[in-house]
């Protein structure tokens, strides 16, 4: 996916069919975040305005509005590629409203990107 120089990966999850970033910028201290797939890429690519999701995706203020615009994808339920070291804790934090915790095994792909991040 095409980012601009101040963009920043804060989350990429891969499925067989491609992967869902959600990129971050900082506007002075606050961040802004946006979601981006890869269909939507080669949609803004093609230039064809016809097609859904044509534009490039906008800017989310808030990081509730973030995880709103990823949870249309099911992102918990692909596998987690990057985390942006400084949001470990609200994607774990995610994860687990998502789960609960009576579902640690849903959490082993997880677990050991965190770890590897650590390291």
């Amino acid at each position: 996916m095409r980012h601009t120089s101040t963009e920043q990966i804060i989350l990429r999850v891969a499925s067989e069919g491609g992967c869902i970033e959600l990129m971050g910028r900082l506007k002075g201290e606050t961040w802004q975040f946006r979601v981006g797939t890869q269909e939507n890429l080669l949609r803004v690519l093609e230039k064809d305005e016809s097609l859904p999701g044509a534009t490039a995706p906008c800017w989310l203020n808030t990081w509730e509005e973030a995880l709103k615009a990823l949870d249309a994808y099911f992102w918990q339920e692909l596998q987690p590629l990057v985390v942006h070291p400084d949001f470990h804790k609200q994607v774990y934090q995610a994860l687990s409203r998502h789960y609960g915790i009576d579902h640690e095994p849903c959490y082993k792909a997880w677990d050991l990107l965190f770890c590897a991040a650590n390291h």
